[in-house]
């Protein structure tokens, strides 16, 4: 028995260290939008999941073995690293500065955060789909107790957990 849960340990750090870093690079930019891309990604740590607990059985279902290993969907670590990546662009952590069609909205609105970033007016799905118009769309949703946060930790932390939420 205790050999299984040493494989097990040993599967998810072969997972965990090479392979899901390189799913995830780039992802505060690239984001996919088609579900069927989505899937695509997806099913590369469903399989890593089959191969972690060595269960290949059409008759297994694969989300509570994600959800034994303590596993986030790579859906919601990739919402996660485009909201961090506007918090620290926000914050002035990073040397990117927002562009000027980016701004604060000047009227009241109905979203928990209060202080919400003007959507961006888009004519073209190219840049629907980028960066800015999903980040701001996002972040727009996180409560203003999240994106007021200076410690970048704590910001992750909270922003996950509403991710997780949603």
């Amino acid at each position: 028995m205790r050999w299984a849960v040493v494989v097990i340990k040993l599967k998810d750090t072969a997972y965990c260290t090479p392979v899901r870093p390189e799913l995830e690079y780039g992802s505060c930019v690239w984001n996919p939008n088609k579900q069927q891309n989505i899937n695509k990604i997806e099913s590369v740590q469903r399989r890593a999941a089959r191969y972690v607990f060595n269960d290949y059985s059409r008759y297994s279902h694969v989300t509570p073995m994600i959800q034994s290993l303590g596993w986030d969907l790579l859906h919601h670590r990739r919402l996660l690293s485009q909201g961090t990546m506007f918090y620290k662009i926000y914050m002035c952590h990073v040397g990117i500065s927002l562009p000027p069609d980016v701004r604060l909205n000047e009227r009241p609105s109905r979203a928990p955060n209060c202080y919400p970033f003007k959507l961006v007016k888009v004519n073209n799905d190219i840049y629907k789909y980028s960066f800015y118009p999903r980040t701001i769309a996002l972040w727009n949703n996180i409560p203003l107790s999240f994106t007021n946060i200076d410690n970048l930790d704590t910001f992750k932390s909270n922003a996950l957990t509403f991710i997780r939420s949603d």
